[in-house]
């Protein structure tokens, strides 16, 4: 005779979703460039497993608003560098955001602006790209709304 086998009541169906590392650079976001940066992270580690963010020695207390939100979250969900950047090399934030890549441990990658913030209800789709992403292909192209502005007022 068969064992009668108990459900389990306590058990939740979640699917599995691959871990995404996000990356940035940040250099003098407060003041003159006035970047939301902080807002940015946040809304990125909505469904990022980590953040990686590399600061090119910023200024102007930039640095220490980055350390004073790697406090709340904590260091393996944002993980901060100092790099100091060659204003001279006309590539220089692509060189700073390759080494912020080359930093990321998971295998998908999400590369953004600290002018971006992610909306909150996209958190999952993000999450799901992951298991629809070709496994044979080295970068995704997503479309990209970008609203450019002069005194507030949307052009």
């Amino acid at each position: 005779m068969k064992p009668k086998l108990e459900p389990n009541r306590s058990f939740k169906y979640e699917k599995l979703y691959n871990k995404i590392s996000g990356y940035t650079t940040t250099w003098n976001c407060l003041g003159e460039n006035d970047y939301p940066f902080l807002e940015s992270i946040v809304s990125a580690l909505s469904f990022c497993e980590e953040v990686v963010v590399v600061d090119g020695l910023s200024t102007d207390g930039t640095w220490e608003k980055l350390l004073e939100l790697q406090k709340v979250v904590g260091e393996t969900k944002l993980q901060l560098y100092q790099n100091e950047w060659d204003w001279s090399e006309p590539g220089m934030d692509g060189g700073q955001k390759a080494y912020a890549r080359a930093l990321c441990q998971y295998e998908f990658l999400v590369q953004f602006d600290v002018d971006e913030v992610f909306e909150p209800q996209d958190a999952h789709a993000w999450k799901e790209l992951t298991n629809r992403f070709p496994k044979n292909a080295d970068i995704l192209h997503l479309p990209v709304h970008e609203c450019w502005g002069l005194n507030g007022e949307l052009t």
